[in-house]
């Protein structure tokens, strides 16, 4: 059954009079589950924070010249500006990596 205008005018006058709650005034406790963000690089095989399995892992092409820390791509190789490890700012390939 809809209310006309009229009725509804005066039941939300009615409603403010009286203090009563509206369904705007209650607080609704919704339990949703925080979503994890993985803080995972391409190069790690699992996310340091949970263990789960990283679903985009490749197997990192680049290495620090100074600390062997993965690097990761020849793009993420690219765009570091510093190894995350030790902040050496160059960069060997896995092959030399592997004649080291």
């Amino acid at each position: 059954m809809a209310l006309n205008e009229t009725t509804k005018k005066q039941l939300k006058e009615f409603l403010q009079d009286e203090q009563v709650l509206t369904k705007n005034d209650v607080i609704h406790d919704h339990s949703h589950e925080e979503k994890h963000h993985h803080a995972t690089r391409s190069f790690d095989k699992f996310c340091p924070e949970c263990s789960e399995e990283n679903p985009d892992f490749k197997e990192p092409e680049f290495f620090c010249e100074n600390c062997r820390s993965p690097i990761g791509s020849e793009d993420d190789a690219q765009k570091s500006k510093a190894c995350y490890n030790c902040g050496a700012t160059e960069a060997v390939t896995k092959e030399i990596m592997e004649e080291l």
